[in-house]
């Protein structure tokens, strides 16, 4: 029988060489469990002083005794569980306990949560640093193990030593636990993303994240002071905001953190923001909908959630593309009494749609106890646009 060079049945070709693409990502993934103990190395004795008050140098180097003895554990055993269930399976579930360790340090409110953090990371680097030796010797075969073994080493603690002169830019500029968050958090998204779709479900499953991220933003933004190197400050800052779920959403993200963080640059962080969101000196909300029941009904869901939420209350309310009514209902019964024409059944339908309009418009009248500001669905011109400016911030002041 002869097979083809795809064949299923080929002898693997062992070597450096021969695997060099599978090799270098290897290499990459070691790099990256190297970066998440060197970044820890440098910060976490500033965190303990800083801000758990610890004094005793063997209360701060704990951290290290929980490490080490977690990873021997998990060295002894990556070998014969990568025999049993194959390498990377366990490369994987190696980088999955590293996904919680930026996030548990730098929401920590007490040093047992820095521990904790420790021994999963102890987790992470003897299954994952383990099992990338493994890897390499099975690709380049016994003759060149040595040299596998010296790249493997040679790539981890050249990380090690790069991560931890970054580490400490990072956190004399921005604090500590933020250095450990970026450090921490991109080497193992990158370890995980290298080897695995799981990341993006890991990440898209952490609640409110993305939406505190932009409020954060939008805070920044707003601040005289920017602290965006060369960033302009603005007099005004106008947000089109996600509809009521996800808005509310996005809203309600620092109050939230804050609340489960207790202490730290995060709950910090969020109660600052939470400020400058619940200031009516500062922040004005305003709600926009269309003259319909479905969008009316949504809105007062809005004007609830932020009462019971945040404790906040609409400042203002528009409606939008309102139809004009250019017909009493006198107008309307003598259109009716004519005898049927396209044009006067257009006439109709657009009144009975304007009478619609008016009627849901005050329902939201009466539920928000605003009057709401009027935007027709014809186009505005230049002056119409400067009353309706002059008029919401008559509101708004």
């Amino acid at each position: 029988m002869i097979h083809s060079a795809n064949s299923a049945n080929e002898v693997p070709r062992l070597g450096l060489r021969e695997n060099w693409r599978q090799f270098a990502l290897l290499v990459v993934v070691n790099a990256f469990v190297g970066a998440m103990v060197g970044s820890e190395r440098v910060v976490l004795p500033l965190v303990a002083q800083s801000d758990f008050g610890l004094a005793s140098r063997a209360a701060i180097l704990s951290f290290i005794v929980s490490f080490g003895l977690v990873k021997a554990g998990a060295n002894l055993f990556a070998g014969r569980l990568g025999d049993r269930v194959g390498r990377k399976k366990v490369l994987i579930v190696g980088w999955l306990f590293a996904v919680p360790v930026p996030f548990l340090l730098y929401f920590a409110p007490s040093w047992a949560w820095i521990v904790l953090a420790n021994m999963l990371l102890g987790i992470n680097q003897g299954l994952a640093w383990s099992t990338t030796v493994i890897m390499k010797i099975d690709l380049v075969g016994p003759r060149r193990r040595g040299l596998a073994m010296g790249l493997n080493e040679a790539a981890g603690y050249g990380a090690l030593s790069g991560a931890a002169l970054l580490a400490g830019y990072l956190a004399g500029n921005y604090g500590p636990r933020s250095a450990l968050l970026f450090i921490g958090g991109f080497s193992a998204a990158a370890g995980l993303l290298n080897r695995s779709r799981l990341f993006g479900l890991l990440a898209a499953a952490t609640p409110g994240l993305r939406e505190l991220l932009t409020v954060g933003k939008l805070w920044e933004l707003a601040q005289l002071d920017r602290r965006t190197p060369g960033g302009t400050p603005y007099d005004l800052v106008i947000v089109d905001a996600p509809a009521t779920g996800h808005g509310v959403a996005v809203l309600s993200a620092p109050r939230a953190f804050a609340s489960a963080a207790h202490t730290g640059p995060v709950a910090r962080q969020a109660r600052i923001i939470q400020a400058t969101l619940s200031d009516p000196e500062i922040t004005a909300l305003v709600a926009v909908a269309r003259a319909e029941e479905l969008a009316v009904t949504e809105t007062l869901a809005l004007q609830a959630a932020l009462r019971d939420g945040l404790d906040a209350e609409l400042d203002a309310v528009v409606v939008n593309a309102l139809e004009p009514d250019r017909f009493t209902p006198a107008d309307a019964r003598r259109l009716a009494e004519h005898a049927p024409h396209p044009a006067i059944d257009r006439a109709l339908l657009a009144h009975a749609r304007a009478r619609r309009q008016r009627a849901q418009l005050g329902r939201l009248t009466r539920a928000t106890g605003h009057r709401p500001l009027r935007l027709h669905a014809q186009a505005l011109a230049a002056p119409d646009l400067a009353a309706l400016a002059d008029e919401l911030a008559g509101q708004l002041t």
